[in-house]
């Protein structure tokens, strides 16, 4: 009897030794904040736009790993092929999505965000729209 419960306890301890050490999923949080420093209204896709000299706030919970970084967000909103940025439709600005989801150019690349961390697992990324950007775009007609 001793040594079956000397087992069941081996075996107990091994089980929560194994359980806690796997990369369980945890809570992560993002604040995505779009800034407008432009003098034209920024459509970001039909139902998001942002007026000048505005901003645009979405926030985000999911699940992520234990060492989930800034590195691992991707943006919020479907930037891949044939997304268009209007400004006031008088430019746009037709992106090119990398290859790997969250990369690529303006705000389609997360590397294109200034972030600041919150707390563990819980970051504010930030974008801004400028002139620049304006007179880079393509007319749109």
């Amino acid at each position: 009897m001793r040594y079956l419960f000397f087992g069941v306890f081996s075996i107990f301890i091994l089980t929560i030794n194994i359980a806690c050490t796997e990369d369980s999923e945890y809570i992560v949080k993002a604040d995505f904040i779009y800034f407008n420093d432009t003098n034209y209204v920024i459509e970001l896709i039909s139902s998001a736009k942002i007026n000048p000299n505005s901003s645009l706030k979405i926030s985000f919970e999911g699940e992520g790993s234990k060492t989930t970084d800034h590195n691992s967000y991707v943006p919020p909103y479907p930037f891949g092929d044939g997304t268009v940025i209007k400004y006031d439709d008088i430019k746009c600005d037709f992106l090119n999505p990398g290859t790997k989801a969250g990369r690529g150019e303006g705000p389609s690349g997360i590397q294109n965000y200034e972030f600041k961390k919150i707390s563990e697992r819980y970051y504010e990324f930030t974008f801004r729209f400028t002139e620049a950007d304006f007179e880079q775009a393509e007319n749109c007609n």
